[in-house]
């Protein structure tokens, strides 16, 4: 089978949400990517692709491409069109993350102590709104923290 686009109406961002429009990037970020929190410095939040561990992504989705030190807007909350990974199935109401490698969403299993822990949290990326089963499948995600 091949990946299909289940909203193929819009790219991006698809409706209201919270974008912070002054992210810095502190390393590659690729629009409609996972975003993780880089190392900041007084002034700055920062921001680059995540990718280098499952879950890693805990900011939010860039809406656009930008090299180091350009600054680019990231939603923080908000429903996003997003690539899924196609390692596992992703149904509508999945809880997701990133993957590891490919940085596109993977569904999260369903014990709570495998999600990402941040400071004493653990939480998810968001919420699949459609499902995917083939890498390259195209969903809306409901971006922001849960759990």
């Amino acid at each position: 089978m091949t990946a299909a686009d289940y909203w193929p109406d819009e790219e991006g961002q698809v409706g209201p949400g919270i974008v912070i429009g002054f992210f810095t990037a502190a390393g590659t970020v690729t629009e409609a990517r996972a975003q993780k929190y880089a190392a900041n410095t007084a002034g700055n939040i920062k921001c680059q692709d995540a990718g280098t561990a499952r879950g890693d992504a805990n900011c939010g989705v860039a809406l656009k491409d930008a090299s180091t030190g350009g600054l680019v807007p990231v939603l923080v909350y908000g429903v996003c069109k997003m690539e899924a990974d196609g390692t596992t199935d992703i149904d509508a109401g999945d809880f997701v993350q990133n993957e590891a490698t490919s940085n596109d969403m993977i569904e999260c299993d369903t014990t709570s102590t495998n999600y990402k822990l941040f400071g004493s949290i653990y939480y998810v990326f968001g919420q699949a709104m459609q499902k995917a089963t083939e890498d390259g499948d195209e969903i809306l995600v409901l971006v922001g923290k849960c759990i």
